[in-house]
């Protein structure tokens, strides 16, 4: 069987690797069929995939999506949180972060999974009833008007020699107007509450979630800044060796616990058209190893760092891990729940090789419970 990708459906892949910002994927043409058979080996809890359109937001719904998995794991019950409003309070954030450092710091859509974190922290949670995001009878996220004038008002303070706090107020009527006033109080099963309240009825105690990432370049077992444009916070990572980051993510889905997960989906091989995400072990079997199962690259240490330093791998999407399959071959993939709709990919999942999560996953966000004890002692958690 000629199993060679034509040029058209490449171009489909490789479109979808380039495209940044978290953005939801124009779905593929008709494609050649693949050979691959999966098999569900574990799969856990999680709230029905969403779509996060125009928003460049996938930080906020992974994360959303992962909090969810935990209150289902923690309680039972499933409550649908809201995006906007972890992505409205981060950009507050944000925004004052760029002003004090003098516009030298970008001002992008993308963040990082401490970012959600961070904010239902400070400003809380809310369910997504109480607030969509949509407004004037939108159905879908689009935020690039916003972000644009977000862009200019920011620029325009940092052009001033003397800062004031009227950022504030600009930012605050452009957000209400595109996605809607803040809520300070809201009603949720008949009872009231107000942001702060709503993340303690959750039950999330959210101090007790780590970032574990995996490079030389810093001592492991010690915590880093990772080094990436979207950490604005200056988040602390927790960095282990390889084998021990892909020995914790297995004993977290082993254990029941979902895994939020930041990665490059920059690479042809990331494909929305078949749901699948694999490293080729050859140049000349990339063209192949969509459709039927290949060998692939033993990703090493040395191989991430180097792909890391020479930016060929970036941090530009976020995904949920769910679970785990397995084809035909045997080998395990990873069940990843995405944020571009239930028509891409598998009904809105991809499934990640382990070479692509050794060289592409940049850090991953878990419960500390889920962590091997060893880790957990080596960390000092």
């Amino acid at each position: 069987m000629n199993t060679a990708i034509p040029v058209k459906i490449r171009f489909w892949s490789l479109a979808l690797g380039l495209i940044l910002g978290c953005r939801s994927q124009p779905i593929a043409p008709v494609l050649p069929k693949s050979s691959y058979a999966f098999t569900t080996v574990s799969e856990l809890p999680c709230l029905p995939v969403e779509d996060q359109y125009k928003s460049g937001t996938c930080w906020a719904f992974t994360m959303a999506s992962f909090l969810e998995s935990e209150i289902i794991r923690q309680s039972g019950r499933r409550i649908d949180l809201s995006e906007m409003h972890l992505v409205r309070n981060t950009y507050f954030d944000k925004a004052e972060a760029h002003l004090m450092r003098h516009g030298q710091l970008k001002f992008p859509l993308g963040g990082l999974n401490p970012d959600p974190i961070n904010t239902a922290i400070q400003y809380g949670l809310v369910p997504n009833q109480a607030y969509t995001g949509l407004v004037n009878g939108a159905t879908q996220h689009d935020h690039m008007e916003m972000h644009a004038k977000i862009e200019k008002i920011m620029a325009r303070y940092v052009s001033n020699s003397v800062q004031s706090n009227g950022w504030r107020a600009e930012l605050t009527a452009t957000m209400d107007r595109h996605i809607g006033p803040d809520v300070p109080a809201f009603a949720y099963n008949g009872e009231s509450f107000t942001p702060a309240r709503f993340r303690d009825f959750t039950g999330l105690q959210l101090d007790q979630y780590v970032h574990l990432t995996s490079f030389t370049h810093r001592p492991f077992y010690q915590p880093m800044v990772l080094a990436v444009p979207d950490n604005f916070s200056n988040a602390l990572f927790q960095n282990v060796p390889l084998d021990a980051y892909m020995q914790n993510l297995n004993h977290a889905l082993d254990r029941g616990f979902t895994v939020a997960v930041e990665l490059d989906v920059s690479e042809p091989t990331f494909s929305g058209d078949y749901g699948l995400a694999v490293i080729a072990e050859t140049d000349a079997d990339a063209s192949r190893i969509l459709l039927d199962p290949l060998p692939e690259k033993q990703v090493t240490q040395a191989y991430r760092q180097q792909e890391f330093e020479n930016y060929h791998t970036n941090n530009d999407h976020n995904v949920h891990l769910v679970g785990r399959v397995r084809d035909q071959t045997g080998k395990v993939y990873f069940k990843a729940k995405n944020s571009w709709s239930s028509k891409w990919g598998r009904d809105g999942y991809v499934y990640l090789s382990e070479a692509y999560v050794r060289l592409k996953v940049v850090y991953f966000t878990l419960h500390q419970d889920a962590l091997l004890p060893v880790t957990k002692q080596m960390l000092k958690l």
